[in-house]
């Protein structure tokens, strides 16, 4: 049986199937895992470190990735943690990583903190993710939600105390609002589509409650009868006790899927998940750039990619990826992407610049 197999079935271990996000809690704890290996055993291929810390989105997809190249490489040894994607480039920026993970595109002020701490950064995306709507099983009467009522839910200074004040066809009972902490790319990203910016989020603790943790999370929105939330698509394939509300757009409702994510249709919370690469990493540990170069073949990363619930990227964007990094083109050039554009077009745009 497989390393990644083994991890597969560990999942049924853990609450909500959650091991491979990371069993237990505290959005810093590391995998703590190296690739296997025995003593006389032959080392193939690459050696070395690989330090990775970031996002808690993409940690699934890193860390699955990492089991599988050390089958093939028991030299290299890993760290896989999971900090959140801010907490990421600040480590990133302090080179104490070769790797940030993230699940939004980098911030400016967060490039400013690189070029002063002189490092460069090679930017790579690595999979698709979909912010998925939720709402319990329970909950019969939100069929389909628009942009316009989740403004009316979460922007700061509403004054929506219950659902029928939002929308007069949902009952009249309290809104109980869910999601993760500011340390997550997804809240960035969410904020970003619906109320604009960070800062004009509603924050009354009766009404919104924010975990560190996804598995809290889940959990809560399963339970509560009231509740909406929003977390990553992966995250949706494992809950138990709730379901996702189809999003509105072009005029009709959309259910988050692999086809609507690759098609564009699921519009605007389809979004790329993104490696930052250090350089000087990538030119000088064999292991990194080993590493690299195996997250973006098709023949190897589908499969992990898939069965961590996340959605690969089209084969010429994982090319395009690949073409970036032999060019060692540093910066970031997804700052231009928007929430529900078509993340190959930016590739593809930036690819020609």
């Amino acid at each position: 049986m497989t390393i990644l197999k083994v991890t597969l079935a560990a999942m049924g271990a853990c609450a909500l199937a959650l091991s491979l996000v990371g069993c237990g809690s505290g959005e810093q704890a590391s995998s703590g895992a190296t690739t296997p290996g025995s003593a006389g055993k032959t080392e193939q291929g690459a050696s070395g470190t690989v330090v990775i810390d970031g996002s808690g989105t993409v940690f699934p997809i890193a860390d699955a990735l990492k089991e599988v190249y050390g089958e093939a490489n028991p030299g290299a040894r890993f760290t896989v943690s999971k900090a959140g994607t801010g907490a990421g480039f600040q480590k990133l920026a302090a080179g104490e990583i070769d790797i940030a993970t993230a699940s939004r595109p980098i911030k400016p002020d967060e490039i400013e903190k690189l070029k002063a701490a002189n490092i460069e950064f090679i930017e790579i995306p690595i999979a698709y993710d979909a912010l998925t709507m939720v709402v319990p099983k329970s909950n019969t009467w939100m069929t389909q939600v628009t942009l316009e009522e989740l403004k009316v839910m979460w922007e700061k200074g509403t004054t929506a105390l219950t659902w029928n004040q939002v929308n007069p066809a949902w009952p009249n009972a309290p809104i109980k609002l869910y999601g993760p902490t500011e340390a997550h790319g997804t809240y960035d990203y969410f904020n970003e589509v619906v109320v604009g910016k960070n800062d004009n989020v509603r924050s009354e603790p009766e009404i919104v409650s924010r975990q560190a943790e996804y598995e809290p999370l889940i959990k809560a929105l399963g339970r509560d009868a009231n509740a909406f939330g929003f977390i990553g698509f992966a995250y949706m394939k494992m809950a138990q006790n709730t379901r996702a509300v189809p999003v509105v757009a072009n005029g009709k409702p959309v259910t988050p899927s692999e086809q609507t994510i690759l098609d564009g249709t699921y519009t605007p919370f389809s979004r790329p998940l993104l490696l930052y690469i250090n350089k000087k990493s990538l030119e000088t540990k064999p292991a990194v750039k080993s590493f690299v170069e195996f997250i973006l073949n098709p023949d190897a990363n589908n499969e992990p990619i898939r069965l961590t619930n996340y959605v690969p990227l089209p084969n010429d964007s994982y090319k395009l990826a690949l073409d970036h990094v032999n060019a060692m083109k540093t910066g970031s050039f997804m700052q231009n992407f928007k929430p529900g554009m078509t993340f190959a077009d930016v590739i593809k745009q930036s690819a020609a610049n």
